[in-house]
C-alpha cells in the first residue's frame, strides 16, 4: 500500500510539472500572437521576433544531458576555466535557433534557448509550437523563465501619443512609468492579457512598450516582456 501511494504520488508530480510547462508555452506564444497583432493593427510590419527560455539548473552528469538533446550538434569551449556548450543553425522555416549552456559551478549550469525569425506566418508559428513544446521538455523544469520580443517598423512618422493610446488599449496595457532618452520613449507597465508577471515596487510588470521616429522617417516599434527590451 505505502508503494502505490507513493506511485500516485509520483505521477502527479510529473503531470503536474508537464502541465506547468504547457502552461508556460501556451503563455509565449499568446504573448507573441498580441504583439504582432498590435503592431500590425496599427500599420506596422514585423521586421524581428524573439524568444528566450533559461534557466540555471544543477545537472549530475553533463555529457549526458547534452547527448539527449535530439536534433543539435554542440561544440565545447572553454572560457576562464568555465565549460560552455554551444548550438546553433537555421531551420527550414527561415527561424534561427541557438542553445547555450555555461557552466557557473560544480554540476551547476546556466541554460538559454532562444529562437527568432524575421516572420510570423501560420507556419512558422506551428512549427515553433511543436519546437518549444519538445525543446522545453529536454532542457528546462518548471522554473524555467521566458522572454518575448517583438520589433516592427511603419514608414511614416506617427504621432506617438496617438499610437500609444491604441496601442495601451489593444493590450489592456496600464502604465507605471514611462522613460524618455534621446533614442526611445518607453512604457513600463501591466496587462491582465498575459499571465507571467515580476514585481518592481510592489507594483505589477509583465510589459514594455518602446517608440522611436527616426531620421529616415520611419517609426520603430518594440512590445517586449520588461528583461528584453533592455537587451535589443
Amino acid at each position: 500500500m505505502k508503494y502505490f501511494l507513493i506511485a500516485i504520488i509520483l505521477f502527479s508530480t510529473i503531470f503536474i510539472w508537464n502541465d506547468t510547462l504547457v502552461s508556460k508555452q501556451n503563455d509565449q506564444l499568446k504573448e507573441l500572437e498580441d504583439m504582432v497583432e498590435a503592431a500590425e493593427s496599427n500599420g506596422f510590419r514585423l521586421k524581428t521576433w524573439s524568444m528566450i527560455i533559461r534557466e540555471k539548473r544543477q545537472i549530475p552528469n553533463i555529457n549526458s544531458f547534452i547527448r539527449n538533446i535530439e536534433g543539435y550538434s554542440f561544440i565545447e569551449l572553454t572560457d576562464d576555466g568555465a565549460r560552455k556548450f554551444v548550438a546553433d543553425g537555421q531551420n527550414k522555416n527561415g527561424a534561427n535557433e541557438s542553445i547555450l549552456i555555461v557552466e557557473t559551478g560544480s554540476n551547476q549550469y546556466q541554460i538559454i534557448y532562444e529562437i527568432s525569425s524575421l516572420s510570423f506566418t501560420e507556419e512558422v508559428r506551428n512549427y515553433y509550437a511543436e519546437k518549444l513544446s519538445r525543446i522545453t521538455n529536454e532542457l528546462f523544469t518548471s522554473n524555467a523563465q521566458n522572454f518575448t520580443c517583438i520589433e516592427a517598423v511603419s514608414d511614416d512618422i506617427i504621432d506617438i501619443v496617438c499610437l500609444i493610446k491604441k496601442i495601451t488599449k489593444k493590450l489592456q496595457f496600464a502604465t507605471q512609468t514611462q522613460l524618455k532618452d534621446k533614442h526611445f520613449t518607453t512604457w513600463t507597465g501591466y496587462t491582465p492579457e498575459w499571465d507571467q508577471i515580476m514585481e518592481i515596487d510592489n507594483q505589477p510588470i509583465n510589459a514594455q512598450i518602446a517608440l522611436k521616429n527616426t531620421e529616415d522617417h520611419q517609426t520603430t516599434l518594440i512590445i517586449g516582456t520588461p528583461i528584453l527590451v533592455t537587451e535589443y
